[in-house]
């Protein structure tokens, strides 16, 4: 569902640099996560769907 008024041309770039600014992020976190991979992948993948669960229901 998109806020009235804005159009899917709009929100493309919009969407774009938001997914890259998380993987920025994702990778910055995930540099001082301690453990093992499976760890680290699983605690990157949480924080990126609450980043867009929380993002969505803005």
């Amino acid at each position: 569902m998109m806020p009235a008024g804005a159009d899917q041309a709009t929100l493309g770039p919009y969407f774009l640099l938001a997914g890259m600014l998380i993987s920025l992020a994702n990778a910055m976190i995930g540099r001082g996560i301690r453990g093992r991979f499976a760890v680290r992948w699983l605690t990157l993948c949480l924080m990126t769907w609450v980043a867009w669960g929380v993002n969505s229901a803005l």
